[in-house]
């Protein structure tokens, strides 16, 4: 073992909880939103096959996903406050509130 075992393991520990909170905040856009961050960010669909799915200029399709992202980062600064180091990983994450953190308004 080494002694950098137990900050390996927090680490990972973090971005598994940091994932699923994401894919929760994700969960809760509105459906256009949601589908088209899904489809980009979870599913490796470029931009340009995406706008081909879902009968968009490429242009639109990029903007979707774009304002999606907007509304996962407000969502996720309106709950926690995050720390991150120089190359811009989270290393810390406090929720703002006790309930935060947990389930994102829903928006449907």
């Amino acid at each position: 073992t080494t002694r950098h075992e137990p900050l390996a393991a927090e680490e990972e520990l973090l971005r598994g909880e940091l994932a699923a909170y994401v894919r929760r905040v994700v969960e809760g856009l509105p459906p256009a939103y949601r589908d088209a961050l899904r489809l980009v960010e979870f599913e490796g669909v470029s931009q340009v096959e995406l706008a081909r799915r879902l009968g968009l200029s490429v242009s639109a399709a990029k903007s979707r996903v774009q304002r999606a992202r907007v509304m996962v980062r407000a969502e996720m600064e309106r709950c926690c406050r995050w720390e991150t180091d120089r190359y811009g990983t989270v290393v810390d994450v406090q929720p703002k509130r006790r309930d935060c953190c947990e389930d994102p308004p829903a928006s449907d």
